[in-house]
């Protein structure tokens, strides 16, 4: 039924029950990546729990752009009891504290902008905007005031407006899965913390007037070729490109370009004290393609808007991809058979109408929108993976047929793990 080459392995015997813990790694080591590895076997190999794979990732990122993408012969560092994610996430996933209200970045155009991306968010795609994965802080590029910070048409209902006071007359907006450290109407200035991005994934980029909701890119229609596609981040536009550039040029982390970028770039903001620019004027869309590396952005026999957020929700639950991919197969076909079903289920994913609300703060008249519903999977996936203490059989039981009844439901996961073996 699915063909889906990957570099991340089916779920396995091993895996199908709850995982325990075991000691970490006495210390840093270094492993050559052979045939057949992916980062989740090679953390079962070091750590005995296939869940930790994010902790090799995170190690060693400057040279994995993707984490279902490794190349046999790469060296890549196995950290040890003390991991490069733990410490991400525990600045990451904390409150703010007294101290927690500036970006780590140095400004750069005399301290008028500042690196808006913290610690524990990683690049995704340039479609929009920029999107980011991964759990952290998030900061005000540069001095203005607070337009918004909801928006139900947003996946996770999260929208931060932040309209800029340096003359340019822009609006920055943070959206999805945030959670708002600031009020509307609130004055703030360039690297204060406005909120923390919460797993699920975020978007940034530059915002449409009045900052509520929505993008410069869809505004001057630059998804139109998306939309087409079923998915208006389906390709790269010009005001994404331009933001993810000002982003790498304040010593944040660039997002990845792949395919050919819609709509030319905007004019570089107005700097002030005659300090640098956003940098973009230097560079073209087309250097911006050949700089980064190209996304695996589509998967065998898998529709490319599905693909990605199969890929998505891999990432963003630690669950290999073949299983992501079968579940969402056995549930919609990719999301060819959107519903409703008997029972009144919709969506990519299948949500029923009661379940929904539990999972999305968006309305269910969005089950059926692709970034939606992927963000009420990768919700409920994480409460049931947690819940049967990281035994994918029974998380996957526990989807079809609810935790009470969760018995019910084996036949459905045994048939998702089956087509994951192929």
């Amino acid at each position: 039924m699915i063909t889906i080459p990957d570099h991340v392995p089916a779920a396995s015997a091993a895996v199908r029950h709850a995982v325990s813990e075991p000691a970490p790694a006495p210390a840093n080591q270094t492993y050559i990546v052979q045939a057949g590895d992916s980062l989740w076997s090679i953390a079962q190999r070091f750590y005995g729990n296939p869940f930790k794979w994010p902790d090799i990732y995170h190690a060693n990122q400057s040279q994995i752009a993707d984490p279902n993408a490794i190349s046999i012969g790469q060296a890549l560092t196995i950290p040890g009891s003390g991991t490069a994610r733990a410490a991400a996430n525990a600045a990451s996933a904390a409150p703010a504290q007294a101290g927690d209200t500036s970006s780590p970045a140095s400004a750069q155009a005399s301290g008028q902008y500042q690196n808006p991306i913290g610690p524990g968010l990683t690049p995704g795609r340039v479609d929009m905007g920029v999107d980011y994965g991964g759990a952290g802080p998030v900061y005000a590029l540069g001095h203005g005031t607070i337009t918004s910070v909801y928006n139900s048409g947003w996946p996770g209902g999260g929208f931060i407006g932040l309209q800029l006071s340096d003359g340019s007359g822009r609006y920055v907006y943070y959206a999805e899965d945030i959670s708002p450290a600031v009020q509307v109407g609130q004055a703030v200035t360039a690297g204060q913390l406005i909120g923390h991005a919460t797993g699920g994934g975020i978007e940034v980029g530059w915002a449409a007037p009045p900052g509520t909701g929505q993008t410069m890119a869809a505004a001057t229609g630059q998804n139109r070729a998306g939309l087409a596609q079923g998915d208006p981040g389906y390709y790269p536009t010009g005001y994404g490109v331009n933001f993810s550039n000002l982003i790498r040029s304040l010593g944040g982390p660039a997002g990845i370009v792949g395919g050919p970028v819609q709509g030319s770039q905007p004019a570089a903001v107005p700097a002030r004290d005659g300090g640098q620019r956003d940098g973009s004027q230097q560079e073209s869309s087309a250097q911006a393609v050949q700089a980064s590396p190209p996304p695996q952005s589509s998967l065998p026999g898998v529709p490319a808007t599905a693909a990605y957020y199969i890929r998505q929700a891999a990432r963003a639950i630690g669950m290999p991809v073949k299983v992501v991919a079968a579940q969402s197969y056995v549930e919609s076909s990719y999301g060819q058979n959107m519903g409703p079903s008997v029972t009144g289920a919709q969506g990519p994913w299948q949500f029923e109408p009661y379940t929904w609300g539990s999972y999305s703060p968006a309305p269910f008249s969005m089950a059926n929108n692709w970034s939606a519903s992927t963000s009420a999977y990768i919700n409920l996936m994480n409460q049931l993976l947690h819940w049967s203490g990281g035994n994918v059989r029974m998380a996957l039981a526990a989807y079809n047929a609810g935790q009470g009844n969760w018995q019910a439901g084996l036949g459905y996961a045994d048939q998702i793990l089956s087509d994951a073996a192929q």
